[in-house]
């Protein structure tokens, strides 16, 4: 007895079979198509015995839906910024973050909007919270163009506040010769009466900064950045030059 089911020619099943495709070329690109962009500028201020220095430059967190659900991809874009302090050197906030432990972590780009934007910092006021996907979320950051919030990296206020990682160079020829800096105990490092103020976060329209190559070429130096050199640096070197850029220069393992 024939079957009741739907049949096709060899042809229909070649057309069937490619307009199924297509549509679900179609819907997977619709999925990734949902993407969001925010920039934040950073301003760090040193307080140098009454006179305060500034350095600044624009980070972004890019976010993207991958067409699955919970499948989000991000795209991180920065670079270290430096904050000259004249005869004592030059103090650079790099865009990782600095860890429990104290040494240069992930980067920590991607969770500075939710605790000063977002949810975490709605319920910090007490406020409800929004729960957004992460793309949504970013469209929302990026709309609070000029809003600016502050991170206290001196006095953080809970151990999970997050914070950039800072550095000094003795030799900023010498990527062995980087050495921590303690945003608590700036002094330390730069002299009495040295001091780190809170660090101003703002959303902004402003183009992502670039160039850091060119203040340190061995950026793109393939006998430092690739092996065998890269697995003869120091691995706190390594770590450094993993939070200095993001998204030109591609991150080193």
């Amino acid at each position: 007895m024939a079957g009741t089911g739907i049949h096709f020619g060899d042809g229909g099943v070649r057309r069937f079979l490619a307009v199924a495709s297509a549509a679900l070329a179609l819907t997977v690109l619709a999925g990734c198509s949902k993407k969001a962009q925010v920039n934040y500028r950073i301003t760090v201020e040193v307080d140098d015995n009454g006179v305060t220095r500034t350095g600044t430059g624009v980070w972004s967190v890019a976010m993207q839906d991958g067409g699955f659900p919970d499948k989000y991809t991000s795209r991180f874009s920065g670079e270290a910024i430096p904050v000259d302090l004249g005869s004592k050197g030059t103090l650079f906030v790099l865009i990782a973050e600095r860890s429990l432990d104290g040494h240069p972590g992930a980067n920590g780009l991607g969770i500075y909007g939710r605790h000063l934007f977002g949810d975490i910092a709605r319920r910090n006021r007490g406020e409800p919270q929004k729960r957004l996907d992460p793309v949504s979320e970013t469209k929302d950051f990026a709309a609070m163009v000029g809003k600016t919030a502050t991170l206290d990296c001196a006095n953080p206020p809970t151990e999970f506040t997050p914070c950039p990682f800072m550095v000094r160079f003795g030799d900023e020829r010498d990527p062995t010769s980087v050495v921590a800096v303690d945003p608590n105990n700036l002094a330390a490092t730069y002299g009495v009466g040295v001091k780190l103020k809170p660090i101003k976060v703002t959303i902004t329209g402003d183009d992502v900064t670039v160039g850091i190559e060119k203040r340190f070429v061995w950026l793109l130096d393939s006998s430092v950045m690739d092996n065998p050199g890269w697995a003869t640096l120091p691995l706190e070197s390594r770590r450094v030059i993993n939070g200095m850029a993001s998204g030109t220069l591609g991150e080193r393992k």
